[in-house]
């Protein structure tokens, strides 16, 4: 049998739509937050990896046109020991708003490329988690409305490049996204990137929460 490598760090990002036809979702994601540091050990052991530390953030999104809180960002919870946390924060997300169905998912990513991710660490896991039943608005559709973020993209392929070479505030990151998303055009795009790995769907399931392609 070979011998496990010890000293994997795992960094996940969890990207939520959290619109009120999310609401399934957000309760599975929810309940099965207890559970979700063991899913990662047991993944890395099963190729062959231990697990040093994990950080699991949450950034669940919304409209900015529609919604007061179009953004709600968590800090990096470190699991198992801040679990109670992290569940509490899941538990203030909200299911509501949207107004209409794109939504600004893309917003929610970049912000998550601009994490506080470790740096220099050796056997090292960067995932970013995309949970949403919607199409993505472009960047600056929203730009006008009150919070939107700045230090977007222009367009989906500055965002590619961004992803692929990095940018002064993503630099860190060189992780994977996996993104369980409709099949729209826009979906179809970013999945062109590279280390993306697009599960398309025609409405939200539960089955998404217990996905084990989190180490990729």
């Amino acid at each position: 049998m070979e011998k496990a490598v010890k000293g994997t760090f795992v960094d996940v990002v969890m990207c939520i739509d959290a619109t009120v036809s999310m609401s399934a979702i957000i309760a599975d994601i929810r309940s099965n937050a207890s559970e979700f540091c063991q899913t990662v050990e047991k993944a890395l052991i099963e190729k062959g990896k231990t697990l040093e530390q994990l950080r699991v953030k949450v950034i669940a999104f919304r409209d900015f046109a529609f919604d007061k809180k179009p953004i709600e960002e968590s800090k990096f919870f470190a699991l198992p020991k801040e679990n109670d946390k992290y569940v509490k924060f899941l538990s203030g997300i909200k299911s509501y708003g949207g107004g209409d169905l794109p939504e600004n998912a893309l917003e929610a990513l970049v912000l998550a490329m601009k994490s506080d991710w470790l740096v220099g660490k050796e056997n090292y896991v960067q995932d970013i988690y995309m949970y949403t039943d919607a199409d993505a608005l472009m960047f600056n559709e929203r730009k006008d409305c009150n919070g939107y973020p700045a230090g977007m993209p222009e367009d989906l392929k500055e965002l590619a490049s961004w992803w692929n070479n990095g940018s002064e505030e993503t630099a860190a990151f060189k992780g994977n996204l996996i993104a369980f998303v409709p099949d729209t055009e826009t979906w179809r795009k970013v999945g062109q990137m590279d280390r993306c790995h697009m599960i398309y769907h025609s409405a939200p399931s539960a089955d998404v929460t217990k996905d084990k392609s989190i180490v990729k």
